[in-house]
């Protein structure tokens, strides 16, 4: 048996990426909600609307400082747990084959890894606050420089104050037009924007299931194995060309492609990608199982996910219909 039954079709480890989308969800709230109360007090006091914007910046800035604190404690934690999931299915699987995984890499190599993955996602997420406050500094520019939106929110005070309407009231029509202004989808990657609690999520999943790939592959290493495989899920999009296709971690096989070659370096391909590699152990394999392993599409290696399925849309490579593999 070349490759553990169990590991065919595993899925990938998920943390509790709910604390993370709850951080930014706060964050973002915080933030209009300090516009708010700023538009409507500095506008009775007439307070300038420079000062205004800069005690706004200083606040977010406070605020972003402290979603760092609080991720960064999330990241500490469940880093490192994915990384660790990944070391432990890939030893499951080689006890599972018949190998016993034999530790020759110093503990530091390990250590050395989790921190760069850990620089990593930080990396990430402070190009996703900076956005974050871009967008924040673009909406006080508008407010402040657009003599008409101005004229039109102490007009809006005038009124509300001669009517008798409460502030509450006042502030919900105030957050609607920062809300126009800010966006609930503060995000932009590619052309798609993205709330940025549900983008920060995404990138906590994708990132954590890429240190359990990380830790598998540092194990099958430890093992003095070369090979691994890629789980299989009944993939329709371009993922289909990798499903159950083995690859070589050092590159340096004649019969298998190079695990570099693959999108991302291997799993996960895309955001919100279920598949992981497995070892596999090719003497150990039949001649059917050597069969099904090879013949991954060429037009398929050395791209990003992206040119693959754009190739795949177009007609020019058409994704391999294959059932799914059972476990045993």
């Amino acid at each position: 048996m070349a490759i553990a039954r169990s590991l065919i079709n595993k899925a990938p480890f998920d943390p509790n990426t709910g604390p993370i989308a709850e951080f930014y969800r706060r964050a973002i709230l915080e933030l209009k909600e300090r516009a708010v109360q700023r538009l409507v007090r500095d506008k009775r006091v007439l307070t300038s609307e420079a000062r205004r914007a800069r005690v706004l910046i200083q606040e977010a800035t406070e605020i972003l400082a402290q979603l760092e604190a609080d991720r960064s404690q999330w990241i500490a934690e469940n880093v490192p747990n994915a990384y660790l999931r990944g070391i432990r299915d890939a030893s499951l699987g080689l006890k599972e084959i018949g190998l016993a995984p034999v530790t020759s890499l110093e503990p530091q190599i390990h250590e050395a890894a989790i921190n760069a993955l850990i620089r990593d996602l930080q990396d990430d997420y402070a190009a996703t606050d900076e956005q974050i406050l871009k967008g924040y500094r673009r909406m006080l520019r508008r407010t402040q420089l657009e003599a008409l939106q101005d004229k039109m929110i102490t007009e809006r005070v005038a009124q509300a104050t001669l009517q008798g309407q409460g502030r509450r009231e006042l502030s919900k029509d105030i957050a609607r037009r920062l809300i126009d202004e800010y966006g609930d989808k503060p995000i932009r990657v590619g052309a798609r924007n993205y709330a940025a609690d549900t983008y920060a999520e995404l990138v906590a999943r994708t990132k954590t299931r890429e240190a359990s790939t990380a830790g598998t592959i540092n194990r099958v290493i430890e093992s003095g194995q070369d090979l691994v495989m890629v789980t299989s899920h009944g993939a329709k999009d371009a993922c289909g060309f990798y499903e159950g296709k083995v690859f070589s971690v050092s590159g340096t096989s004649e019969k298998y492609p190079g695990l570099n070659e693959l999108p991302n370096g291997g799993p996960p391909f895309h955001p919100n990608c279920i598949h992981v590699l497995a070892p596999f152990v090719e003497s150990l394999s039949s001649g059917a199982e050597r069969r099904r392993a090879r013949g991954v599409h060429p037009a398929s290696l050395g791209k990003s996910y992206g040119d693959v399925e754009k190739m795949v849309r177009k007609g020019e490579i058409k994704v391999p219909a294959r059932r799914r593999r059972k476990a045993a």
